[in-house]
C-alpha cells in the first residue's frame, strides 16, 4: 500500500511499505534545489526519523536528472538586489548535515545528472546507487565558486589525484566511474531502479535487496584514463598542474584542457586549498567553513561573472579576475564576524 502527500513547490514525499520516499519533481530545472525544496526535504525527514514503520528513505529524481544542483542563480540575483545571500547555504548546508547522520539509511538513487547541491543531499547519505545514466560532477570552478555542499568532505576521501581533477576540472564521470572511485556504494542499471526500490521497501531487508540487484558497471573511464590523471594531478599546487597538463599528450589531456580554460584561475585555486585543508576533518568542520567561504564568494566578481555568462544572459564569455594570491585565497576561510553555521 502507498500513502501520498504532495509538498509544496516540486517535493513529493510517500510511504512504500517501509520506505520513506522522496522524490524531486522539477525536471523542467533538471530538480535542481530551491531553498523551499530544501526546507522541505529537512522538514519531511525530520517527521520520518520518529516513524517506526519506516525503516529507511529514498531519494530519487524525476526526469533525466536526480538533482543538478542548487538554484544558484536566485543566490546571484539575490546578491544583485543587495540582499544576503547566507540563507540559502544556511539551509543547505544543515540538511546536507543531517543527512549524513540521519538515523535511518539514505539511499539516493542517482540516476542521470548529479551535480553540485545534488552531490551533497546524496553522497552524503549511507547509501548511492549509481546507474550507467548517471553523469556526476561538481562544476563550480566554471562559475567562479568552488565545490560546496559537503564537497570540502567527500572529495577530500578520495584518492588525492581524483579529488583534485573532479574538483579543479569539474569534469563529469558516469556510473562506473562512481563506483570505482567511491562515490557511489552501488551500481544498478537503471530499468532495475523500481524492482530495486520494490524490494526494499517489501522484501526481507535493504542490505541484500541492493546486494540483488547491483551489476558490474563495465569499463571506468577514471581507471582508464588514472595514469594521465596522476601525471598532472598528482601535483598540489595550481601551477604544477596547469604546466604538467600543457604537457599531456593525450585524449584525456585535451579533454581537460578544455575544461580549465573556462575556469576561473582563483576558483580552481581556492579548490585545491579547499581540499588540503578538508582532509581528516569532520563534515559539521568542513560545513562550517564552506558557509564563511560561500558568503565571501558570492560577492566576487568572479562569482558575479560566472553566473552571468553561464546561466544567465550567455552574451560572451567571463571576465575572470586574476588569480588570488594565497593569503587572499586564505582570508575567505576565516572566521565570520556574523553568526557561524550552528554546527559542533
Amino acid at each position: 500500500m502507498t500513502m501520498s502527500q504532495q509538498i509544496p513547490q516540486h517535493i513529493r514525499a510517500e510511504i512504500v511499505g517501509r520506505l520513506g520516499r522522496i522524490t524531486l519533481i522539477r525536471p523542467e530545472a533538471l530538480n535542481a534545489l530551491t531553498r523551499t525544496m530544501i526546507r522541505d526535504i529537512h522538514a519531511q525527514l525530520l517527521e520520518w526519523a520518529e516513524n517506526p514503520s519506516i525503516s529507511a528513505i529514498v531519494l530519487r529524481g524525476e526526469g533525466r536528472a536526480f538533482c543538478a544542483g542548487g538554484d544558484i542563480k536566485a543566490v546571484w540575483e539575490a546578491v544583485g538586489r543587495d540582499e544576503h545571500p547566507g540563507g540559502f547555504f544556511w539551509d543547505e548546508y544543515l540538511l546536507d548535515h543531517y543527512i549524513h547522520h540521519y538515523p535511518k539509511p539514505v539511499v539516493s538513487l542517482m540516476d542521470g545528472f548529479v551535480m553540485g547541491g545534488g552531490a551533497g543531499i546524496s553522497i552524503l547519505g549511507s547509501h548511492r546507487v549509481a546507474t550507467e545514466a548517471t553523469r556526476f560532477a561538481m562544476p563550480e570552478t566554471a562559475i567562479g565558486f568552488y565545490p560546496d555542499a559537503g564537497g570540502t568532505y567527500f572529495l577530500s576521501r578520495l584518492a588525492p589525484d581524483i579529488a583534485r581533477y573532479l574538483g579543479v576540472t569539474g569534469a563529469r564521470i558516469d556510473g562506473a566511474d562512481c563506483l570505482h572511485c567511491g562515490l557511489a556504494t552501488h551500481f544498478v542499471p537503471a530499468a532495475k531502479l523500481d524492482e530495486l526500490e520494490a524490494a526494499m521497501a517489501h522484501g526481507p531487508d535493504l542490505e541484500t535487496a541492493l546486494s540483488e540487484f547491483s551489476a558490474h558497471p563495465g569499463e571506468s573511464g577514471l581507471d582508464r584514463d588514472r595514469g594521465a590523471i596522476r601525471r598532472v594531478f598528482g601535483r598540489e599546487e595550481l601551477a604544477g598542474i596547469l604546466a604538467a597538463l600543457d604537457a599531456e599528450q593525450s585524449p584525456w589531456g585535451e579533454q581537460a584542457r578544455s575544461l580549465v580554460a573556462g575556469a576561473a584561475p582563483s576558483s580552481m585555486a581556492l579548490t585545491l586549498l579547499q581540499l588540503r585543508q578538508g582532509a581528516g576533518k569532520t563534515l559539521a568542520e568542513t560545513l562550517i567553513v564552506e558557509y564563511r567561504l560561500s558568503l565571501r564568494q558570492t560577492r566576487s566578481n568572479d562569482f558575479h561573472e560566472g553566473v552571468r555568462a553561464r546561466l544567465v544572459d550567455r552574451s560572451r564569455p567571463p571576465s575572470w579576475s586574476d588569480l588570488a594570491s594565497e593569503a587572499a585565497l586564505l582570508a575567505l576561510f576565516a572566521p565570520l564576524d556574523e553568526a557561524e553555521l550552528p554546527l559542533s
